[in-house]
Order: structure tokens, then sequence, then C-alpha cells
């Protein structure tokens, strides 16, 4: 039980907040990134990676954007949770004082054990949205499948 409770609270450490960014490649055009922690599906890193786009779109004064590519960043690897070391003991002792000298004896009896430790698989699901920006009329919206950034953002609410 202790040591789930240790995995448990390693791997809420390491997880968070799915991080977003977004890198400007010109006036129109950006770079998304939304990398999420072990405990982050895919679906929430997109939905994080999709929220990030419409929050620049509506800053850089569009009401549209158009995924124009996709890259699974998806990160794994394995966390090694070290084993614990445990002692007890029982110690006993005596003191007999001649004098102004005092000779004493002690013994200590106990054991130490450590259990071993493991490693934990962990996957931290991550995308790159490469996105661009439009407003209305400038782009068909029936054959181009725009998202609309208010309600992108309507939604994550």
């Amino acid at each position: 039980m202790k040591k789930l409770t240790v995995a448990i609270f390693a791997i809420l450490a390491l997880s968070g907040c799915v991080q977003t960014d977004s890198t400007m490649l010109d006036n129109r055009s950006a770079i998304i990134s939304a990398q999420g922690g072990a405990v982050h599906t895919q679906a929430e890193v997109i939905k994080a990676g999709l929220t990030e786009a419409a929050k620049l779109t509506i800053k850089k004064g569009f009401r549209y954007f158009v995924v124009e590519g996709a890259e699974n960043t998806t990160r794994s690897g394995t966390m090694y949770m070290p084993g614990q070391t445990y002692s007890n003991g029982y110690a006993t002792g005596t003191a007999t004082t001649y004098g102004n000298n005092t000779y004493g004896t002690s013994t200590y009896s106990g054991s130490t054990y450590s259990t071993p430790g493991y490693a934990m698989p962990m996957v931290m699901p991550g995308a790159n949205f490469q996105i661009k920006m439009f407003n209305d009329g400038e782009i068909d919206l029936t054959k181009v499948p725009a998202w609309d950034a208010q309600q992108v953002l309507a939604q994550d609410k």
C-alpha cells in the first residue's frame, strides 16, 4: 500500500496541467504545442491544444483557424521507484557506579530489511498543431473544415 501511495504522489507531481505553447510563423500561421503528464489522455492534450489555438486566433484578431498539420509528440519512459529500508531492534543496558567511575554494558538485537525498487512505465501524451487563421469571408466554410475560435472557447467553459 505504501508503494502505491508513493507512486501516485510521484505521478501527480510529474503530471500537473497540460502545458501549451504557441509560436507564430507569420501573421496568420502558428505552431501550437501541447504536452500532457502521465495522468493525461491524448484527448485532453488535443483539447488543450485546440483551446490554445482558439485563444491565439482571437488574440491575433481572427475568428477561424484551420489545422493544416499535426504531429504526435507523445513521450514514454520509465520512472524508477526506489525500495524502502526498515530497521527495528531492542536495546538494553546496565550501569554500575563505583566511587567516581561508572561502568556499563549494553546489548542490541535487531534487524534491517529492504524492499526492492521497481520500474513504472509512463506515457506522456503530446501533440503539435500547425494552424492558419482567418476572418469572416476569407475562406469558404462549406469547403474548408475550419474551427470557430469563439465556439471552441465557449465549449471549454
